[in-house]
């Protein structure tokens, strides 16, 4: 750029280079100075908002709180009892979460506990650390509350604090334990076999399940006392709806059904448990117990006389006779009054004569052979009878001896007066 001329001389002004210079240079100190006031002002405006902005929130989320509370340091008491004011000054965020977990635990102790998990809620989305506090101290009142057996606010508890947070493993282990002590032993394992799968700690895993077969065995306990059979059926079908290989559920529907008569069940469920070393013994007695259980339901009826006993039976299917078991006895022996009233209606075949020894000495007595004896379903096609003249026989009509006996296992159970017989 030229420089200016002087009109007179024609050369170079420098005089008036240098007074535009320092006129230039006064106009930006001057314009600087504006700009830096100008940006200081609107810093402190913008601080002023966000502090009235900060302070209007917190007294509207929290009604009654003033200004003054909030901003005030908190007093503490001095060992002669005057109060002076504490050296450090908590934020209005700290006093915010502490008014707010306050609160919290102001609702829960008038049990208010919709109210008071809504702000528990909150207050876990700014300060988990006192969440946590505000938790713990619920946990031991609710504690309390059940060991003073106090179901009904557990309960009410529960139901307010699961409802937002129905995965939380101390309040649904709580509302467990509640349900069993009220008596809802199958609800109560629903909710520990949910525990489960809630939990990655293997200790905690063992823990529910140790927990759900202590239930559920007491529950089985209680039903075999009162001699439930039905109630143990229906309880273990719930039960092994979750845990359908667990072998005491097994076991004890398995025995539920040997009282209720359905041997078929009972021994579809008991065949497996073979299989297992541990298990095996109880199973081969249950299933022992079946066999002799089904022999007892065809067993004979009995009717004792002296130290013997007499049973019923059918010659031909038709024609009655009573006889006295003898296992003395080879043949078994017709009273010769018996044989002349069937023997038109039953045909026999002569077998021929034998010589038996009796107490009068020995006699010939002749054999007949007859189609058929049978007691109950059990019986014998081509028995022979020996027939004697027995005058003494009043109360029967002879002697049941082992030509029929032999063809069964048998068994006599004095105790209850029955003849038990099996293939």
């Amino acid at each position: 750029m030229s420089q200016p001329l002087n009109p007179q001389t024609g050369e170079p002004n420098h005089k008036l280079v240098t007074y535009k210079a320092v006129f230039f240079q006064q106009r930006l100190d001057k314009m600087s100075r504006f700009c830096a006031l100008l940006l200081v002002l609107l810093i402190c405006s913008l601080s002023t908002n966000v502090y009235l902005y900060f302070v209007m929130t917190i007294e509207q989320t929290l009604p009654g709180t003033t200004l003054a509370a909030v901003t005030k340091p908190p007093s503490i008491s001095k060992p002669n009892g005057t109060n002076q004011t504490a050296d450090t000054t908590q934020t209005p965020q700290d006093t915010y979460q502490a008014v707010t977990a306050q609160q919290a635990n102001t609702l829960f102790d008038q049990r208010l506990f919709e109210q008071a998990v809504v702000i528990y809620e909150e207050l876990l989305l700014v300060d988990e650390q006192a969440a946590i506090g505000v938790k713990r101290r619920w946990h031991e009142h609710v504690q309390q509350w059940f060991k003073d057996k106090d179901y009904q606010t557990v309960e009410a508890f529960n139901a307010a604090f699961l409802l937002n947070y129905p995965y939380d493993l101390v309040f649904l282990t709580i509302k467990a334990d509640t349900l069993a002590a009220t008596g809802n032993i199958s609800e109560s394992i629903n909710i520990y076999h949910a525990l489960i799968s809630y939990t990655f700690d293997i200790r905690q895993e063992e823990f529910f399940g140790a927990r759900i077969h202590h239930l559920a065995s007491e529950q089985l306990s209680s039903f075999k006392k009162s001699l439930s059979w039905q109630a143990i059926v229906d309880f273990a079908d719930e039960v092994m709806l979750l845990e359908a290989d667990y072998p005491p559920y097994i076991l004890a529907q398995a025995e539920a059904y040997i009282f209720l008569g359905d041997f078929q069940n009972a021994e579809r469920l008991l065949e497996p448990l073979l299989q297992i070393s541990f298990y095996r013994e109880q199973a081969q007695a249950l299933l022992a117990q079946i066999h002799k259980t089904k022999l007892q339901q065809t067993a004979v009826k009995l009717q004792p006389i002296g130290e013997h006993y007499l049973v019923g039976g059918l010659i031909n299917e038709t024609n009655d006779i009573r006889l006295m078991i003898d296992t003395g006895a080879s043949l078994s022996v017709l009273t010769r009054a018996r044989f002349d009233e069937i023997e038109y209606e039953t045909s026999p075949l002569y077998m021929g004569d034998t010589l038996l020894n009796t107490a009068g000495g020995q006699i010939n007595a002749p054999i007949y052979q007859f189609e058929r004896f049978q007691i109950n379903e059990f019986y014998v096609d081509k028995i022979s009878f020996v027939i004697i003249d027995l005058d003494n026989m009043t109360d029967y009509h002879g002697l049941l001896g082992m030509n029929f006996l032999k063809q069964f296992k048998f068994e006599i159970d004095q105790q209850n007066n029955l003849l038990i017989l099996s293939p």
